[in-house]
C-alpha cells in the first residue's frame, strides 16, 4: 500500500467496530464521531474520539479542521442514515476535505427516505412487497389492509428519537400485525410522529431473510459481493439480525448485484432480501447505502470490506472478491445474551454454544475481538450482573 491516510468514521454504533479494527490493525489512524459519548466503538483501542456531542454545523467545521491539520483528505466512512443525510446536505463542501465514494447526493436522499426509495424500486422493476405510503397528514391507509401487515416510519429517527412514539411501539422500529383492524388503529396512533410505509408482509420466518452486501466502484465494477442468511432477528421475520450465517445463495447474490447496477450505487450497500416461503420469489425489502450492523462477518468470510473501501479511495487497483467462506456465523452478542438472560441455565447454554463455534473458528462476535476486548466485555458484564441482581432479589 502506497499511503496511510487517516480515516474518519461517522457513527459509533456496532457497525463501526469492524471498520475500526480492520484499519487500526494495519496502523491506520482512525477517528470516530458519535454524539453519544458512550457509543460502543468509542471503547475500542483503535479509535481516537472525534468531537463527540457536537452539532451538525460544528461537525462540518471540525472535519475541515481535521483535514487542514493532516494536510490531506481523510477517508470518510458512514455507518448511520443520519450521517448519510449529513453528507448529502454538505457534499459539495465536504468533498474538498474528505474522500468517500458516494457520487450522487440525490440517490443518498432517495435511499434514506422510504417514500422515495419505494418509487425508485418500482421504476427499476425490482420486486418489492405491496406498499402504501401514509404521509401523516392527509393520506390514509387503504380500507382493506392485508391480513399480515408491516408498518414502519419513512425516516427511522421519527420514531427512535421520540420517546412517546417508542412507548407506543414498545421500543420497536418496525411493527407487524395479523389483525387488520389493530393495524388501522395503530396507524392512527402513529400518525402524529411522521410519515409511514405500510407493507404487505412477505410470508416466511427469519430463515427466509437474506442479507446481501456489495461494493461497486465508480467504473461500475463490483469489487465485493457477499450473501448471508439471517438465523434470528430482533423481531421474528423482519428487522435487525442477531444471528447471521454466511451462505452461497447464487440467486440472492445475482439479485443483489442487479440492485447495485440498476440503482447505480457507487460504494457500499447492504440489501435486505426476503424469499417468499410459499412461492420462492425474492423480494427487495430495504437498501442501506452504508456500512451495516453485521458487516464484520465479511472479514471473517474472506472479504475485508473496510480495506476494499480504503484502497479504492486511495486509487489502488483492487482484485474483486465475489467468493467467500460459507461456514461463518456472526452473532450480535448483547441482544442474544439479553434474550437468554431470563434463565441462568439458558444463559450458560447460549454462551457455551457460542464458545464451541468460536473454538472451531466459525464464529464472528460483533462486539468482541481478543486484541480489542473492551467493546465486548461491557454487554457480558451487564448481563451477568443482571442475573446476579435478580438472584439476590429472590434469595
Amino acid at each position: 500500500m502506497m499511503t496511510k491516510s487517516s480515516a474518519l468514521i461517522l457513527g459509533g454504533h456496532y457497525a463501526a467496530l469492524s471498520i475500526a479494527r480492520s484499519l487500526g490493525n494495519r496502523g491506520i489512524t482512525v477517528y470516530c464521531h458519535d454524539q453519544n459519548p458512550n457509543a460502543v466503538t468509542l471503547r475500542s483501542r483503535h479509535v481516537k474520539r472525534f468531537c463527540p456531542g457536537t452539532s451538525r454545523s460544528e461537525l462540518l467545521e471540525e472535519i475541515k479542521a481535521l483535514s487542514d491539520r493532516a494536510g490531506e483528505k481523510p477517508i470518510l466512512y458512514i455507518t448511520a442514515d443520519t450521517f448519510l443525510t449529513f453528507i448529502s446536505e454538505n457534499g459539495r463542501e465536504l468533498r474538498s476535505y474528505v474522500r468517500y465514494p458516494y457520487l450522487d447526493d440525490e440517490l443518498i436522499n432517495i435511499l434514506v427516505d422510504k417514500s422515495k426509495s419505494e418509487r425508485i424500486f418500482e421504476k427499476s422493476e425490482l420486486r418489492i412487497p405491496k406498499t402504501w405510503l401514509i404521509d401523516g397528514e392527509i393520506s390514509t391507509a387503504p380500507k382493506h389492509l392485508p391480513t399480515q401487515t408491516v408498518i414502519k416510519p419513512l425516516l427511522q429517527t421519527d420514531w427512535t428519537q421520540n420517546s412517546e412514539a417508542m412507548q407506543i411501539t414498545n421500543d420497536r422500529k418496525v411493527l407487524r400485525f395479523d389483525n387488520p383492524a389493530l393495524a388501522q388503529s395503530t396507524i392512527h396512533k402513529m400518525r402524529p410522529f411522521g410519515a409511514m410505509a405500510v407493507q404487505e408482509f412477505v410470508p416466511g420466518d427469519d430463515k427466509n431473510l437474506y442479507y446481501y452486501v456489495g461494493y461497486r466502484a465508480a467504473d461500475g465494477q463490483i469489487l465485493a459481493s457477499f450473501t448471508g442468511r439471517k438465523l434470528r432477528t430482533l423481531q421474528e421475520g423482519m428487522g435487525s439480525e442477531t444471528l447471521l450465517s454466511s451462505e452461497g445463495a447464487d440467486d440472492v447474490a445475482q439479485l443483489g448485484m442487479s440492485v447495485l447496477k440498476k440503482l447505480n450505487i457507487i460504494g457500499p450497500a447492504g440489501i435486505d432480501i426476503k424469499r417468499n416461503a410459499e412461492t420462492g420469489e425474492l423480494f427487495v425489502i430495504e437498501v442501506n447505502h452504508r456500512f451495516g450492523l453485521s458487516d464484520g462477518i465479511l472479514t471473517s468470510a474472506g472479504i475485508d470490506l473496510p480495506m476494499i473501501y480504503y484502497r479504492d479511495m486511495c486509487g489502488e487497483q483492487i482484485e474483486p472478491v465475489i467468493r467467500h467462506r460459507t461456514d461463518i456465523n456472526w452473532v450480535w452478542l448483547e441482544p442474544e445474551l439479553r434474550l437468554n438472560s431470563q434463565s441462568f441455565l439458558k444463559l450458560i447454554k447460549c454462551m457455551a454454544s457460542l464458545l464451541t463455534l468460536a473454538l472451531r473458528g466459525r464464529l464472528c462476535v460483533n462486539e468482541f475481538a481478543i486484541s480489542d476486548p473492551l467493546p465486548g466485555l461491557g454487554p457480558i458484564f451487564d448481563r451477568l450482573m443482571e442475573r446476579v441482581g435478580k438472584g439476590l432479589r429472590h434469595a
